[in-house]
C-alpha cells in the first residue's frame, strides 16, 4: 500500500552506493526495551527483503543501495488516514531513491508482521526501480498491488480479512470483485489484485509471473504483458482472472463455518437467549480456532457474556480474542473498548484506564478512540488522579480540536 509523503528538508545521505539508510526514529516505540535490537537488524532485514522479493519477481539480485527506510507512527486523531506503510520515488542529491515508510507497530503489536509488510513495500521499490518512475506510474493499481501482495505472500491473509467484513452480505464474492480496472481502487481490492497474479501463476507457473514482470520492465504495456504471460488475449484474461477469483473465494468461504457462524450471530443479535448464543459461539471458536469464523466467534462470545452481565468472564474472553484471534478481523479496537467497559463495570479502575489508553494509543483512527480518552480522563478524576485527568483532557483539546470530546474536555479544564 502507498501513502503520500511530505519531505520538508533536504536529507544529506552518506555512503548510499554501498548500503541502504535507515532514518533516525524517535517515535512512540523508541523507548521500547526491544527497540535497539530491532533497529540493529533493520539493515539486514532490508537486504534480505530485496534479495527475496527480487527472486520471487525474477529480477536481478535485489540491490537495496537506493532504498531508504523511515519508521513512521500512525497519525493521531480518528479522521486522519492510517496506513501501515508506503513507498515513493524521490530524487535526493541527484540520486533516485526508493523511500519506504513503515509503521513500527507492525513489529511491536501482538501478531505483528513487520517483515511481511517490508517485503510488500520492497516489491514496490524493486518494481519502481525496474520500470522507472514514469512507466511505473502508468502501471494499473491492480498490477502494482497484486504483485506486491503476491510476492509478499499476503494473499490468503488479505482475503481472510475482507471476508470477515463481507461474509454476511447476500453475495460476498461479488462484494470483493468489482473489476480489475474499476474507477476506484482501495485496500478492499487487494484480494482481487492478488488473484489476477495468482491466475497467471495457475496457468503458466512461477515462470509466467516472472515473464509478466520482465515484459513490464521492458516497457511493454500491462495488457500486452498479462496476455503474453497467461497465453491469452487481454479480453480472454480478464474474465478468466475473475472466474479464478470466484472459485478461490468460494473455497475460502467454505460451507460449514459460514452456516454455523450465521446461526450463532443470529442468536446473538436476537438478544433473547444469551446462554444459547454463548454455547453456539464457543463451539465455533473451539472447532475452528485458526479461521476467520473462529476469530469472529471468539469476539462475539465475549460480547454475549458481556450482554448477559458477566463482565469478568467477558473481559477474559475478549482478552483471549486480542491475544489469539483478533488481528485482521477489524474488531481489535471494539474489543479493547469493551474490555474497558467490563473493567469499569467490575470496579477495576486501573484496568479500565489501561484499556482506554491503549485504544487511544494503538487505534487512534478508531471512531471510539476519542471517547476512550475521555473515559480514561473521567476515571482518573473519579479515583483522585487529577493531574493525569488534566493531561488527558489537554491532549484531547490539542489533538481532537473541533470534536464533541474536545468541547467536553475544554469544559473539564474550565476553559
Amino acid at each position: 500500500m502507498r501513502i503520500a509523503l511530505t519531505i520538508s528538508a533536504v536529507f544529506v545521505l552518506a555512503s548510499l552506493s554501498s548500503a541502504q539508510e535507515v532514518r533516525p526514529y524517535d517515535g512512540k516505540y523508541a523507548a521500547h526495551p526491544h527497540f535497539p535490537s530491532f533497529a540493529e537488524v533493520l539493515p539486514a532485514k532490508i537486504r534480505k527483503a530485496a534479495l527475496d522479493m527480487a527472486g520471487r519477481l525474477g529480477l536481478p539480485p535485489g540491490d537495496a543501495s537506493n532504498v531508504v527506510l523511515e519508521l513512521v507512527d500512525r497519525p493521531l486523531g480518528p479522521n486522519k488516514q492510517v496506513q501501515l506503510g508506503g513507498t515513493a520515488t524521490k530524487t535526493v542529491n541527484g540520486k533516485t531513491m526508493q523511500w519506504i515508510t513503515l509503521n513500527p507497530e507492525s513489529h511491536f503489536a501482538p501478531g505483528g508482521d513487520f517483515d511481511i509488510e517490508l517485503d510488500h513495500e520492497m516489491t514496490h521499490a524493486l518494481l519502481r526501480t525496474a520500470l522507472g518512475n514514469a512507466n511505473h506510474l502508468l502501471l494499473p493499481k491492480w498490477a502494482r498491488e497484486g504483485l506486491a501482495v503476491w510476492a509478499a505472500g499476503q494473499g490468503p491473509g488479505r482475503l481472510a480479512f475482507w471476508l470477515t467484513i463481507h461474509w454476511e452480505k447476500p453475495d460476498p464474492v461479488a462484494a470483493l470483485l468489482n473489476g480489475l480496472e474499476a474507477d476506484k481502487h482501495s485496500l478492499e481490492d487487494y484480494p482481487e489484485d492478488y488473484f489476477a497474479i495468482a491466475a497467471i501463476e495457475s496457468v503458466k507457473g512461477l515462470a509466467g509471473v516472472r515473464a509478466f514482470v520482465k515484459d513490464l520492465a521492458s516497457g511493454r504495456s500491462c495488457h500486452d504483458s498479462a496476455a503474453a504471460a497467461s497465453g491469452m488475449s487481454w479480453e480472454e484474461f480478464e474474465p478468466f482472472a475473475r472466474a479464478y477469483s470466484e472459485v478461490r473465494i468460494l473455497e475460502a468461504l467454505g460451507k460449514t463455518e459460514p452456516a454455523l457462524l450465521k446461526r450463532a450471530i443470529k442468536l446473538y443479535r436476537g438478544g433473547r437467549d444469551w446462554e444459547a448464543a454463548q454455547r453456539a459461539l464457543f463451539a465455533i471458536s473451539v472447532r475452528f480456532p485458526d479461521s476467520w469464523a473462529g476469530a469472529l466467534a471468539t469476539y462475539y462470545f465475549g460480547r454475549a457474556l458481556q450482554q448477559a452481565g458477566l463482565a469478568t468472564e467477558a473481559r477474559e474472553a475478549l482478552g483471549e480474542f486480542l491475544a489469539m484471534a483478533g488481528p485482521r478481523t477489524g474488531l481489535m479496537d471494539d474489543a479493547i473498548w469493551n474490555i474497558g467497559l467490563c473493567c469499569e463495570t467490575t470496579g477495576d479502575a486501573e484496568g479500565a484506564i489501561a484499556a482506554f489508553d491503549r485504544l487511544a494509543r494503538d487505534y487512534s483512527y478508531s471512531p471510539q478512540a476519542p471517547a476512550g480518552l475521555l473515559k480514561a480522563a473521567g476515571i482518573c478524576e473519579a479515583v483522585g488522579r487529577k493531574d493525569e485527568a488534566r493531561t488527558r483532557w489537554s491532549r484531547i483539546v490539542k489533538d481532537l480540536a473541533g470534536t464533541k470530546e474536545a468541547e467536553e474536555a475544554n469544559k473539564k479544564l474550565g476553559k
